[in-house]
């Protein structure tokens, strides 16, 4: 693999029987420079991905359009994955969610921590390795766990709410069956739960040439999605993902071009979106999301 861009890369390798599918995924989270009148916190303490920038608060987005947007100059948080050869992420600022019991969303994969299934590669990338599984120490919600992937959160590290969060990705097998993913939770979800907390897909794709972004919140049929078909810019180049998040709506963007906005008042008592969000980086295997395939 080669690259010309910078910024943070994940790898993602899914098994499947004998022939490993191969995804690459980079991400980098950037701060915006332009003002805000919100003072936005540059940390937040633990109640409940990826690598990850985050912004400075910015004013409400301006109408969808093709303008790229700046390039930030300063970040509230950092990781360029730089690190030895087959070590864990930086746990200073990641964690892993483990088990099997299917998320919420009847996943098939059991997460692990450590370097088990998401390591760095020692050239400023992470690798995240969804696996199939033949061993008897992984239990999951439908019996003995068929695979392992990982999940790993800055919910013990950072949180912010309102600004600029981006990560770059490479997918370059989509494939049937997984459901890789760079969203975020509401630093609450320990004491309101889902979905009260909120969450924000910055990112998913389900197997096919489609993302989306969406914003869940208590009422679900005032939750929105925005979609954009990959096949407009390639579907296995790297592209990066974004929101742009002021106290009145979320705008969804690939390479700075705008594709949806969500506001306020459009979601009525749905919107849940004025409180820290932790960022989460995952791949999934099987599911809702993917059709329970």
């Amino acid at each position: 693999y080669s690259s010309t861009q910078n910024g943070n890369k994940i790898w993602i390798y899914a098994c499947n029987g004998t022939s490993a599918q191969r995804w690459y995924e980079s991400v980098t989270v950037t701060p915006v420079t332009s003002p805000s009148p919100t003072p936005v916190p540059t940390t937040a303490p633990k109640p409940t991905a990826t690598p990850i920038h985050t912004a400075t608060p910015t004013p409400a987005p301006s109408p969808i359009s093709p303008t790229p947007t700046v390039a930030p100059t300063a970040y509230t948080f950092d990781d360029e994955f730089n690190g030895q050869s087959g070590v864990a992420p930086n746990s200073a600022l990641w964690t892993h969610d483990v088990g099997g019991a299917g998320w919420g969303n009847q996943e098939r994969e059991y997460y692990t921590d450590g370097n088990a299934n998401s390591y760095l590669d020692g050239q400023g990338h992470l690798v995240i390795a969804a696996q199939s599984y033949n061993g008897t120490s992984y239990s999951c919600w439908y019996g003995p766990c068929k695979y392992t992937s990982a999940r790993i959160l800055t919910e013990n590290s950072f949180s912010q709410a309102y600004g600029h969060f981006e990560a770059r990705i490479e997918m370059p097998n989509l494939q049937s069956g997984l459901w890789p993913a760079f969203w975020a939770l509401g630093n609450n979800i320990n004491t309101v739960g889902w979905p009260q907390c909120g969450e924000t897909d910055i990112m998913e794709n389900f197997g096919d040439t489609g993302i989306e972004g969406s914003l869940h919140g208590p009422i679900p049929a005032n939750d929105t999605h925005a979609s954009y078909d990959l096949a407009k810019v390639g579907p296995t180049a790297w592209h990066t993902y974004a929101i742009d998040w002021s106290p009145t709506q979320v705008t969804f963007s690939i390479d700075g071009i705008k594709y949806g906005t969500t506001t306020k008042s459009q979601m009525g008592a749905d919107w849940v979106f004025d409180h820290p969000f932790f960022l989460i980086l995952n791949m999934a295997v099987g599911g809702t999301g993917t059709g329970g395939a």
